[in-house]
């Protein structure tokens, strides 16, 4: 019995032991969490070289046979400095305390998305010479349980990031050096930037290019701050935004904006949506979008960098600014600006890059601050006419005075024309005024023109000025070219208004036929066409051409007809008053335009006015026209409602001749022709009779008329 009982306790040991050892091992396998398949670096080299790892075979780790990846288990980098030296796919990467991995020049990195943290790092330092690129998993740094504080992650002059997956820090532990951006990140729509400070801030900085396209986001939480350092730039599209703590915009520093609402001061709109925002004044604002977009608040009120516009849709300013040293640079699309809020250049200011396709459509103003004759040029235009300025004053002190030019697409207000002018343009005229400083002592201007200036004869071209007294004064000048050129005046100013295109007396600058306003009115079952000219050069005269439809006539501009002529004045520099009546249509809608023709054969269109010509009030019978006739005349007649008609024609002895109509028409004006050759009618009087019974009441309308026949 004792004999077993001692048996059965070493048994008993023994398999304690045993289950202790398992015990321990499967401690050992959880907490340093090692599996078959697992890789660590044994020493500093090359990731693709067999000889920098070991792998865990189960039980032991054991030199490696080849370098991990992607199909490789968990991969922990001991501390060494490894250096990737060809393209490798990984997957579940450990950063341990001191690790360094180097990415060199024309290599990709890329991690992939498995399970659980796809990349985890530790007071360690990635520097990125070639490619990283991160896909839809997570870049943990910050320790993730391994302890130690976080590193930091350089992205080289030639290194470049794409961010499809996400970037975050570990908010338990502090950051050293974070992020240094040299080189290119892109983050996708998929991407997510966090990092994370504490109490340092400043530890992500960008030295090189960030694109966050749509979709993407940077978020920088509390006691963080994400500054752009001189020569770095941050590209944000127009759905991408930064959030969280602190924004903060370097001198030097480049913000490219695509938000619709720019870049604001506070609020959850524009680009930038940190709780503290510093837009520096010597940085550099390029506004990039597709849709429309505004400057916002946070545009600095006094720049000494760069604004530029590229955005073909436009820009409007949100309020007025000054670009005192800096510059304000046109690539594509207009700046908008208003008399309220208004962009002023100073002194030391300069513009580049205007075009047709860019330019200030609104007034621009700019600053003086010499004695001696200074030019300054106002790349300013209205709609899509681009028509630059510029102006060369001298003053009597070094005072600083603003100048503001705008030009206008209308016509200016009438003045008196002296004896070497005859004509202005009635297209458009510019306006420059002077704010207070210094007095001008000699002005002169240059303006430009193109095709619908209407400038034909170069040398009788003229700049005329508002004297300020209800007259123009003639300042000379011959123009530089036919149809699109510049004028410069020739005849001293000191004082600014309105300045306008002119004629030479005798020249033959059409500057041209101006048609200030065209409309219709119904005069019973007419048409009334009224329309006023300006001015006229050689104008021949004006057809009147008619189609009928409905809203979509545009598609059927072939329709249109001409139905009349009405002579022009030939050349003219007052208003004239032209009128036509379309006269015997039916109801329905009607279209007209005016094709005004000059004495060379030239044409141009007005635009088109529509007319709807409702039903009658009233059933009538008209006498017919031209009476007498032969051999054909017409006859108008009226319906206010839907009727069975019947028209017939008798002699005036009473015997029927014809019957020229039965049937049932709809409310409206009608016209009939009579042909008397057709009908065989000789000269005389003849009788023609409407019988029209509604079919609203089933009463009946009866109405006679004579015509006469004359051969």
């Amino acid at each position: 019995m004792r004999f077993i009982q001692k048996y059965t306790d070493s048994i008993l040991k023994i398999l304690f032991k045993i289950l202790l050892y398992t015990l321990i091992l499967l401690f050992n396998i959880t907490v340093r969490g090692q599996s078959a398949g697992d890789y660590r670096s044994k020493s500093t080299g090359n990731w693709g070289d067999a000889t920098t790892w070991e792998t865990y075979n189960g039980s032991a780790w054991v030199d490696a046979s080849s370098a991990p990846n992607s199909t490789n288990g968990a991969i922990t980098i001991q501390g060494h400095a490894i250096t990737i030296t060809a393209d490798v796919t990984i997957d579940q990467v450990i950063l341990n305390s001191g690790s360094v991995l180097t990415i060199n020049t024309g290599t990709t990195f890329t991690i992939a998305d498995g399970s659980g943290t796809d990349f985890n790092e530790t007071n360690s330092a990635i520097t990125v010479n070639g490619t990283l690129i991160i896909n839809a998993g997570a870049l943990a740094t910050g320790g993730g349980g391994n302890g130690g504080r976080a590193g930091s992650l350089t992205i080289s002059s030639t290194g470049t990031l794409t961010l499809n997956g996400t970037i975050n820090g570990v908010s338990t532990v502090p950051w050293t050096t974070l992020v240094n951006f040299g080189g290119l990140m892109t983050i996708s729509s998929t991407g997510v930037f966090s990092v994370y400070a504490g109490s340092q801030l400043d530890k992500l900085s960008i030295s090189g290019t960030v694109v966050v396209n749509d979709g993407g986001t940077i978020a920088v939480p509390t006691s963080a701050r994400l500054t752009i350092n001189s020569g770095g730039t941050l590209v944000l599209e127009p759905t991408t935004f930064v959030s969280g703590n602190s924004f903060v915009l370097s001198s030097g520093g480049n913000l490219e904006i695509s938000s619709t609402a720019g870049i604001t001061s506070s609020g959850a709109t524009g680009n930038v949506q940190t709780s503290s925002r510093t837009y520096n004044a010597a940085a550099k604002y390029r506004y990039n979008g597709t849709a429309a977009q505004v400057t916002g608040n946070g545009f600095p009120t006094n720049l000494t960098g760069t604004l530029t516009i590229n955005n073909s849709s436009g820009v409007t300013l949100s309020a007025s600014r000054t670009i005192s040293t800096g510059t304000l640079n046109l690539t594509t699309g207009n700046l908008i600006t208003t008399s309220t809020n208004l962009l002023t250049i100073g002194a030391a200011g300069t513009t580049t890059g205007a075009s047709s396709s860019s330019f200030v459509d609104g007034p621009l103003a700019q600053t003086i601050a010499a004695i001696g004759p200074t030019a300054k040029t106002f790349p300013i235009g209205k709609g899509t006419a681009y028509r630059l300025v510029d102006l060369t004053i001298t003053q009597d002190a070094a005072t600083s005075t603003i100048y503001t030019a705008e030009v206008f697409n209308s016509a200016p207000t009438t003045r008196t024309l002296p004896g070497t002018i005859d004509l202005v343009s009635t297209v458009r005229y510019w306006n420059v005024t002077k704010g207070s400083g210094a007095n001008v002592t000699n002005a002169s201007i240059t303006l430009n023109y193109n095709t619908d200036d209407g400038v034909t004869e170069t040398a009788n071209l003229r700049i005329a000025k508002d004297n300020g007294a209800g007259a123009w004064v003639d300042l000379g000048g011959t123009g530089s070219g036919s149809p699109s050129g510049s004028i410069s005046s020739t005849t001293n100013f000191t004082t600014f208004s309105d300045f306008v295109l002119a004629n030479a007396t005798g020249g033959t600058n059409p500057l041209p036929v101006v048609i200030s306003s065209f409309s219709a009115s119904i005069v019973g079952s007419s048409v009334k066409l009224s329309w006023r000219t300006e001015t006229e050069v050689n104008n021949y005269g004006f057809e009147i051409e008619r189609a009928q439809g409905d809203s979509n006539f545009e598609f059927r501009i072939s329709n249109f007809e001409m139905i009349g002529f009405v002579k022009g004045h030939g050349n003219s520099n007052s208003p004239k008053d032209y009128s036509f009546f379309d006269e015997g249509i039916i109801s329905r809608k009607y279209f007209y335009r005016l094709k005004q023709i000059d004495t060379d054969g030239k044409f141009e269109y007005s635009k088109a006015i529509e007319v709807d010509l409702g039903s009658p009030g009233k059933f009538e019978l008209s006498q017919n026209y031209p009476n007498p006739f032969n051999p054909t005349t017409k006859i108008d007649y009226q319906l206010p409602f839907e009727s069975l008609v019947r028209m017939e024609l008798y002699s005036i002895t009473g015997e029927r001749i014809a019957e020229l109509i039965n049937s049932e028409q709809a409310p409206g004006y009608y016209t009939v022709e009579l042909n008397s050759a057709r009908l065989q009618l000789s000269s005389g009087v003849y009788i023609y009779s409407m019988k029209a019974m509604s079919k609203m009441d089933f009463k009946s309308n009866i109405q006679l008329k004579k015509m006469v026949v004359l051969k």
